[in-house]
């Protein structure tokens, strides 16, 4: 049996909230706004080989099959991943612990999609070189971030800087690495998380030393498509750097 670690202790626990949040259509912004972005990172992804990291009930693992791409999901909670097989039996997906090694072999995957999830991870030095080595050469990688600005801002912060001085108030501890309280969902499906929040240039150096090659970068922003539909969403948080998505190739 996986020995679970803090944090997947309580995705484990709250599986069925999580899964309910989703099937409730309430994370409007990743399937509207950022998981677009993801896409057009992407390229095609008819018959290409697609590792779903840390895929939770299998929602983008589904995404990416309508997209034609040869997915499968993997999660270090078995509660999500029960959920995963449940809603979505056509697609393969297995337990592991994105902290430690893999259980697939060299070269096996044209792509490794991570969305969301590295600040969930107390450790991510082994989580790329073992993206690293399951890569095909020249493979994709593309992680998904909240952004380092709304994480410090909101969770440690928990404001934005509204008078404009040359003092910049309430930036320090931005280059520490601090474990941090974070939440998911609302109402009947609010639970407690806990994560880690990084400086941008911890996870550039540390995937780069890893051996890949940061190829392009995106900071979706919101649209008016989006406005027409979530007028109080696109108003609150029409300025505010969400998502970070990057992109990086396998040397």
């Amino acid at each position: 049996m996986v020995k679970l670690n803090e944090d997947l202790k309580i995705w484990n626990k709250n599986a069925s909230l999580y899964d309910k949040y989703l099937k409730q259509d309430q994370d409007i912004y990743q399937k509207l706004i950022n998981e677009p972005s993801i896409f057009k990172l992407l390229g095609n992804l008819k018959g290409k080989k697609v590792l779903d990291a840390g895929c939770g009930t299998g929602v983008f693992s589904h995404r990416l099959k309508l997209k034609r791409a040869k997915a499968m999901g993997v999660d270090g909670a078995p509660n999500l991943i029960k959920l995963a097989e449940k809603n979505y039996p056509e697609i393969k997906f297995e337990i592991a612990d994105l902290t430690k090694k893999l259980p697939f072999e060299n070269s096996s995957f044209d792509m490794v999609v991570c969305k969301m999830v590295l600040p969930h991870l107390p450790t991510v030095e082994k989580t790329f070189t073992e993206f690293y080595r399951i890569l095909n050469r020249k493979g994709i990688l593309l992680i998904s971030l909240p952004h380092p600005v709304l994480t410090f801002y909101f969770y440690l912060k928990n404001k934005w800087q509204e008078k404009k001085e040359f003092s910049w108030t309430g930036m320090e501890g931005y280059f520490k690495k601090v474990k941090i309280k974070a939440s998911m969902g609302k109402d009947e499906t609010f639970f407690p998380l806990i994560g880690w929040y990084r400086p941008l240039k911890f996870y550039l150096n540390k995937i780069t030393a890893a051996g890949f090659l940061l190829e392009k970068i995106d900071e979706p922003e919101l649209t008016r498509e989006f406005k027409k539909k979530f007028p109080d969403y696109y108003k609150r948080k029409k300025e505010i750097p969400l998502t970070l998505n990057l992109k990086f190739l396998k040397l």
